[in-house]
C-alpha cells in the first residue's frame, strides 16, 4: 500500500491522503506528493493526516509553502484530520492560526 493517495473528494476539491508516519523515506516523498496535489489546479487542496502519527519540519514547511502559492492562485488550503500528536505540534507552533485545520 502506498503512503499517499490523490483523490476528488468534491466539486473543485483535491485531497492528498497521509497513510503513513511522515518521517524518513515517506517524509522525502511527501514533498513530491504535495507539489502533485498543487498541480491539480482544484481550487479547494485538502491534506488528510488523519493516518499519520508525526510530521517532520520540513513536512510542516512544504504544508506552509503549498498554503501560500494557494493563497496567491485564489485557492483554498485545509488539514483535514490529524492524530493528537501532531495536532499538538501544529498548536505549539501556532500553525491553526495560519491554516484551517479540521480534526
Amino acid at each position: 500500500m502506498t503512503p499517499f493517495k490523490l483523490k476528488q473528494t468534491g466539486p473543485g476539491e483535491m485531497t492528498l491522503f497521509v497513510n503513513s508516519d511522515l518521517h524518513g523515506e515517506p517524509g522525502k516523498r511527501f514533498s513530491e506528493w504535495m507539489e502533485k496535489l498543487y498541480a491539480t489546479k482544484c481550487l479547494a487542496i485538502v491534506v488528510d493526516l488523519s493516518q499519520g502519527i508525526g510530521i517532520t519540519s520540513e513536512g510542516i514547511g512544504k504544508l506552509l509553502s503549498v498554503r501560500r502559492r494557494a493563497l496567491e492562485d485564489n485557492r483554498t488550503f485545509k488539514i483535514n484530520g490529524c492524530s493528537d500528536n501532531v495536532y499538538s505540534t501544529f498548536k505549539k507552533i501556532r500553525l491553526h492560526t495560519l491554516i484551517e485545520i479540521a480534526r
